[in-house]
């Protein structure tokens, strides 16, 4: 199983570099997929000596996330931020969580990495989101099957809260009993606290994915 992993960027060169040489440090065997939205800082060219494929699209993380999908050689798609840093464990996660046919996809918990309590409140709604709505929100991390994700097409392409996935993207893909499940399975290879894993790590001005 391979995975392509899709970053949509816009205007993020000052850190850009770093983090596609750590993707290929702790996930070497996957196609990166950087999609630029006309950035003004020189993105498109940092990617141009990382990625296996750079793109430009109108911006919009949809949009672009969606080009990227469309480009994909493999048959999973992850679709990472480039404000994070991914764990070593990360793709052998989700290829666990892959290996049940009937789940087409998943995603992380998120955690801030700040001591400050507002953080922790925001971090608890996305995960009860997750939990209970199978809902989830662009940066935690989403993957899924490329025939699954082409089949229903795509992200929908809208002004605000265009990156969030919800279970009914997936139509007859019954993701909707699958999701919680998968985006379980997957966690267990990132930082945790107690039985459920947390296994995406967000700074107020960045983020991480952390072992």
């Amino acid at each position: 199983m391979r995975l392509s992993i899709i970053v949509p960027v816009l205007n993020e060169a000052a850190t850009l570099r770093r983090f596609l040489q750590h993707v290929r440090e702790f996930a070497p065997t996957t196609e990166i997929i950087v999609v630029d939205g006309d950035s003004d800082d020189g993105s498109f060219e940092v990617a141009r000596g990382f990625a296996d494929q750079v793109a430009q699209s109108p911006r919009g993380r949809a949009r672009q996330m969606n080009v990227g999908a469309a480009l994909a050689r493999s048959d999973v798609l992850w679709f990472v931020h480039a404000d994070s840093e991914i764990a070593r464990a990360s793709v052998r996660a989700i290829e666990e969580a892959l290996a049940t046919p009937k789940i087409v996809g998943g995603c992380f918990r998120l955690q801030i990495a700040s001591a400050r309590w507002i953080y922790r409140i925001r971090d608890g709604i996305g995960n009860f989101l997750v939990d209970l709505f199978g809902i989830a929100f662009g940066d935690r991390g989403f993957f899924c099957r490329r025939e699954a994700f082409l089949q229903v097409g795509g992200y929908p392409e809208i002004p605000i809260l265009d990156s969030t996935i919800a279970p009914s993207i997936f139509g007859t893909a019954h993701v909707a009993e699958d999701f919680p499940r998968a985006h379980e399975e997957a966690s267990h290879g990132y930082h945790t606290r107690s039985r459920a894993p947390r296994i995406a790590q967000r700074r107020p001005n960045g983020g991480a994915f952390v072992d």
